[in-house]
């Protein structure tokens, strides 16, 4: 009997140890993930690059540290979240059990914009991961604007400048701006019908043969031994030289061609080799409001500064007051892509306003392709190369 209390006892004991580690190991990764969503809110985040619109400065493949400390932290808009996700729920997209991919937040508590200020500002000709704008959850409506997808761009002009494309030429402010070593245009290849060498194209950098037109592809076929080709000029050059080659010419749309779905007013025959001059927009500036250049301010109004607009017999009403001009409440900004025929940019989509600037690229930590085993496929030379 004497035994009894000591047994009870020990079993007791037990328990509590138990209850102790496993309250422990709670409380450690409580602790972790607290750490982990401070440090990707206000210090550093990584991303992975998905498409080509950047190429050859920065590669599918290639894995991003962005830091939150150059331009300033941005404070949570959308408190309420899933920590350590982006916009959905992992694993609710192509889903049988879900018909649509499941947001991974709620919009119960939105918070105004603030950042905290940052080492330096936002530059002509630096490359910037910002939230798309005009990204739409599955059910098609905008997305609040720190749950919106993350785009990688470099930032061609700032708020006030004016920017215009000539031939495939960008001015900003009647300045040229020169094109970087690695960016991209797009050529026309005529070929004596034999095909290019694989180890050439390796070399070169170039992604094979395509039958259908895809970001991810660096040549497409247009006609019979004819190509479009994605190429920076050196590549370009060098492609010039193949004996397989008969003629190359940069492809260059024709001046006052309208494409539809470039972003521009209702009555100008723009093009993304040809557009502009175009005013970026800047915080405290007015502008003329007409039917002709609402389609360029419609989504400022409406859906970034969360104005009611609305045309109603040829004439324009925000907040139900008829209107003839505006003034922003936010800086602006206009990306385009390093590879200019293969990206879709603020040419297609429009202005970027300040609140969706998420950070500074300053280095890439991995990158690796698709192709062959782990060792093919990792590209070594690109390890912590700077992001310029």
């Amino acid at each position: 009997m004497k035994l009894l209390p000591k047994l009870f006892g020990k079993k007791k004991t037990a328990e509590v140890q138990k209850k102790s580690v496993v309250k422990e190991w709670f409380g450690a990764f409580m602790f972790a993930l607290v750490m982990a969503g401070i440090i990707h809110t206000f210090f550093m985040q990584l991303f992975a690059v998905p498409t080509g619109s950047m190429e050859k400065n920065i590669m599918i493949g290639d894995h991003l540290y962005v830091s939150k400390l150059n331009y300033g932290p941005r404070l949570p808009m959308t408190p309420v979240a899933l920590p350590l996700v982006h916009n959905t729920v992992p694993f609710t997209d192509n889903n049988s059990i879900f018909s649509s991919p499941v947001n991974a937040y709620s919009e119960l508590i939105k918070l105004s914009y603030y950042r905290i200020p940052g080492t330096e500002t936002l530059d002509r000709g630096e490359i910037v991961v910002f939230n798309w704008p005009v990204d739409k959850d599955a059910k098609g409506n905008f997305r609040p604007v720190d749950m919106k997808e993350h785009y990688v761009k470099r930032c061609v002009a700032l708020p006030n400048d004016i920017l215009e494309v000539k031939q495939g030429k960008l001015y900003v402010n009647n300045i040229a701006t020169p094109m970087h070593d690695q960016d991209q245009s797009s050529y026309l290849i005529a070929t004596n019908g034999n095909t290019f060498n694989k180890d050439f194209l390796k070399e070169l950098g170039v992604r094979e043969f395509s039958t259908e037109a895809n970001a991810n592809n660096d040549i497409l076929p247009v006609a019979d031994n004819q190509y479009l080709m994605f190429l920076s000029k050196k590549q370009a050059e060098l492609v010039a030289k193949n004996p397989v080659v008969i003629s190359i010419t940069e492809y260059i749309l024709p001046w006052n061609t309208r494409e539809d779905d470039v972003f521009q007013p209702s009555n100008t025959n723009w093009n993304i080799d040809n557009y502009g001059p175009l005013t970026i927009p800047s915080k405290g500036a007015t502008v003329e409001l007409t039917l002709e250049n609402l389609p360029l301010y419609q989504n400022i109004i409406s859906i970034y500064e969360e104005n009611q607009l609305k045309v109603e017999n040829g004439l324009i009403y925000i907040n139900g007051q008829k209107a003839s001009s505006y003034t922003f409440k936010l800086n602006y900004y206009f990306m385009m892509g390093d590879n200019r025929h293969n990206s879709l940019d603020s040419r297609s989509w429009g202005f970027v306003p300040e609140d969706h600037i998420v950070g500074k690229p300053l280095f890439i930590y991995w990158s690796s392709n698709d192709r062959g085993n782990f060792f093919d496929g990792v590209r070594w030379d690109r390890f912590f190369k700077k992001i310029e």
